[in-house]
């Protein structure tokens, strides 16, 4: 696999992803837009589901070659299932607020626990 396509890499796209999705939901809350499901929100949700398919395998395959202390394949999980919720959450304005951003706190932490931890192991 090219070098470019490793656990820092993915981890980098989707910490962009997530900034765009938290774009998205003030678009949404401000405009009060509802989008329609097969034609914006899918594509999307579907685009960052391969993202995030592609970063747990990779994390995990890091986190086997190199043991990282304080990251743990579990939470890998529990940031894939976050991510793929927020993607589809940030479209809808009856999304509460404070969950979405609990949620894109802990993910934000992680993915850069992730670049730094990736760093030090290279």
């Amino acid at each position: 696999m090219p070098e470019l396509v490793n656990a820092k890499a993915l981890s980098q796209q989707l910490l962009k992803d997530v900034d765009g999705m938290q774009q998205q939901f003030w678009k949404t809350r401000e405009r009060e837009e509802e989008y329609d499901f097969f034609t914006t929100v899918k594509p999307e949700a579907d685009r960052i589901h391969s993202c995030t398919e592609e970063w747990v395998r990779e994390t995990k395959k890091w986190i086997i070659e190199n043991g990282p202390k304080y990251i743990h394949a579990n939470q890998i999980d529990a940031t894939a299932e976050n991510i793929n919720l927020i993607a589809v959450q940030c479209f809808f304005k009856n999304t509460s607020k404070k969950r979405f951003f609990d949620m894109c706190q802990s993910i934000t932490y992680i993915l850069e626990d992730i670049i730094k931890k990736w760093e030090e192991t290279k």
